[in-house]
Parts: structure tokens; sequence; C-alpha cells
């Protein structure tokens, strides 16, 4: 796999354990992950082995123990119009308004 150049995605050495009855598990040990946008990945692997931890590591859910994880979000496209953008707001703390 070729090295992103401009990865929306960067995790640096990210580790992360847990302390469980006095013994340090691993859940997350040393991943260096590059993704460029656009880029699909799956994440595959046994159950117990560190993927919902390594999601939620990416997602800024979680936080790691060592390491640095950057993600980059693009600007807003044009072509994104949320449903209700342009729709009046009801204030439902107001019965008058209702």
């Amino acid at each position: 796999m070729a090295e992103a150049t401009n990865p929306i995605i960067d995790l640096h050495d990210v580790s992360v354990t847990f302390q469980s009855n006095g013994k340090t598990l691993h859940a997350v040990n040393h991943v260096n992950l590059q993704i460029d946008q656009g880029d699909i990945y799956g994440i595959i692997g046994y159950s117990g082995a560190g993927k919902s931890t390594l999601v939620r590591t990416i997602n800024l859910l979680q936080r790691p123990t060592t390491g640095t994880v950057t993600v980059k979000c693009p600007p807003p496209s044009a072509a994104y119009q949320p449903r209700f953008a342009n729709s009046p707001q009801k204030n439902w703390d107001d019965p008058s308004a209702l």
C-alpha cells in the first residue's frame, strides 16, 4: 500500500489500553494508518481483537492512551442541502407559537 499523500485520517503510533482486575489490556497496540479522502476500508478481525476500539478512536469517541489521531474534515459540499434547512422553526417552549 502506497503512503497517503494528503490523508484525511492519520493515526500515528496509536495505542489504547484498559485496566481490568489489576491487569493491563492492550485493545489497540501501536497502530499507524493513513487514509486518503475517498478511500474505503473495512476492519475485520476476531471477537475481542480491538476493532470497535479502533473505530471509536478514529471517530474521536475514544482517546488513545498513546499516539496521535488527526482527522481533517473536508469542507461541506455545495450539493449538500439539509432537508429542512429553509423551513421555519417552531419554538416548542412557547405555547402561543404553536
